[in-house]
């Protein structure tokens, strides 16, 4: 782990500079945030930054003349430019310029911290050779001991979600039991001009979903109508609409299945929230009027799959399932402060939708994602939905303090409360009426 560093960050938006504070103070860094990189160049008898981490607004007006101006003082660091897609596919421009790592927005702390590592382990801004074991610009404290968690070993926990981090970056990271028809359901899906024929094709590339959709369209709510024997006539009955939601949810329920009783407990209670949320979630929709049902169901459905990274990994090193199947403890913990991001991290390796990533990572903090924008709605709708779900009972920790109120939820999105309310009550019945 590095000890600490001076990290100057330079965002014209506020709230990004503030975001991006928050996640280098989370890493035990130490930043500093500026608006404009000119600011940056009339600075005088500051300690010169180990790392700058740029907007890409900023980095064109001034980022290649600071970091000039710092090199040619003898005051070399490093740089990351954060930025959209579309920033990004620029890459090669700006490694010319001198940007040494490039990362998608939305930010996480994991991403951040990976690349900081990976920059201090090689050379500085336009260096010609290998960097020097420790940076002479940096004074660094010494680092302070380390004092294990009375649950687990946290700074194992921390190795192993940097490691996940990376492997999530590179596309090397599995889900476990996730089926691989799941991606391609949403894409699929996604893509809006998807049809019957070719969502049926998808579906019986795996017997399980085979069964499942089946089993859907011979439900309860169809009793005293012909038996569905096959997908195409199960595809007619349910709608293309439902039957993409059926398919995409059974293809994402073996992540929540184990064969531990102990971590079965947990995972069950996982997958029902999950599901109960969703359901909740196109419910609000529908009553409000908008007419993205299905990607909001979708959106719902994905949106805490970082849970299962951190669960898996706590399974990995050996901690013990929960009793009851409540987590708490180290585990709780690292749910509530992890899975946002490696979420988000997941949905990009998976190279789905860059809006799933950006739910993943702002649903339990909408004012991550810019205000009034679709995406801020979406998130907004889908933490009070969550919160609602939660006080109907639906729960699977201990305690719960993240994500916004309903109350909050609801004055933004402009609706009463008690749609949200109504909206989980008839979720959870929906969810007592599956015939499984």
């Amino acid at each position: 782990m590095l000890q600490p560093l001076q990290v100057l960050v330079i965002a014209p938006d506020v709230q990004a500079r503030a975001e991006h504070v928050r996640a280098v103070q989370r890493l035990g860094h130490v930043p500093n945030g500026l608006g404009q990189s000119r600011e940056a160049l009339q600075r005088r008898g500051r300690r010169p930054p180990a790392v700058i981490v740029f907007a890409a607004a900023a980095w064109k007006d001034g980022g290649a003349e600071l970091v000039d101006q710092l090199l040619q003082a003898d005051k070399p660091t490093r740089v990351i430019l954060v930025g959209d897609q579309r920033t990004l596919a620029k890459a090669p421009q700006y490694h010319d310029e001198g940007v040494q790592m490039l990362l998608q927005t939305p930010l996480s702390t994991a991403e951040l911290d990976e690349a900081i590592n990976e920059l201090m382990a090689g050379p500085h801004a336009r260096a010609e050779g290998p960097a020097p074991e420790t940076d002479p610009a940096v004074d660094e404290p010494e680092p302070e001991e380390h004092e294990p968690d009375e649950d687990t070993d946290q700074g194992l926990v921390r190795e192993q979600i940097m490691e996940l981090a990376q492997k999530l970056r590179d596309g090397s990271a599995a889900v476990t039991n996730i089926s691989p028809v799941a991606m391609e359901l949403q894409a699929l899906c996604a893509e809006g001009s998807g049809s019957l024929v070719a969502l049926v094709a998808k579906i019986e590339q795996d017997p399980n979903l085979c069964v499942s959709v089946l089993k859907a369209s011979n439900a309860a709510a169809y009793r005293g109508m012909p038996s569905v024997l096959d997908l195409h006539a199960a595809g007619r009955r349910l709608g293309m609409r439902r039957l993409a939601e059926v398919a995409q949810m059974e293809a994402l329920k073996g992540a929540f299945v184990s064969k531990n009783k102990g971590w079965s407990k947990l995972l069950s209670k996982m997958w029902r929230n999950t599901v109960t949320t969703a359901t909740a979630a196109r419910i609000l929709v529908e009553r409000i009027g908008w007419s993205n049902r299905g990607e909001v169901y979708t959106m719902a459905l994905f949106h805490n799959l970082g849970e299962i990274l951190v669960v898996d990994l706590h399974k990995g090193i050996g901690t013990s399932p929960p009793q009851g199947g409540l987590a708490s403890g180290a585990l709780a913990r690292d749910m509530k402060s992890q899975h946002a991001e490696l979420g988000a991290l997941l949905m990009r390796s998976w190279k789905l939708p860059p809006t799933l990533a950006a739910i993943a990572y702002a649903h339990h903090d909408p004012t991550r994602v810019e205000g009034g924008t679709p995406l801020a709605r979406h998130a907004w709708l889908l933490g009070g939905v969550h919160k609602a779900v939660l006080e109907a009972g639906y729960t699977y920790l201990r305690s719960h303090g993240q994500g916004p109120t309903v109350d909050a939820a609801a004055g933004v999105l402009g609706v009463k409360n008690t749609w949200f309310h109504e909206a989980a009550a008839e979720a959870v019945k929906a969810w007592t009426g599956m015939d499984d």
